[in-house]
């Protein structure tokens, strides 16, 4: 299978999010704009986080590796390794 470009993987992972936060009942808003501060927000019905979504990889001891952001624009980094979701911090 041939590498996909970084903005379909990223759209990918998008996405995988999404629906991962669908299952678990959250209401979610897609940034309709490719420069926003953030590229998502969930809601439980009475608050709200924005939520950094982006394709990381393991180090060859197991640890979660990611571009790191500026972490003062959303309130939580989803990390999609695979077909595996990581939430900092945890949901």
């Amino acid at each position: 299978m041939r590498m996909l470009p970084p903005g379909i993987r990223g759209s990918i992972s998008l996405y995988k999010i999404t629906n991962d936060l669908l299952k678990r009942g959250y209401y979610v808003f897609i940034s309709s704009t490719p420069n926003a501060p953030f590229d998502m927000v969930l809601s439980d019905g009475k608050n709200m986080k924005r939520i950094e979504a982006t394709t990381g990889s393991y180090t060859s001891k197991g640890k979660i590796c990611y571009p790191t952001k500026d972490k003062n624009k959303s309130d939580i980094i989803a990390v999609v390794i695979n077909d595996n979701i990581h939430y900092f911090p945890k949901l």
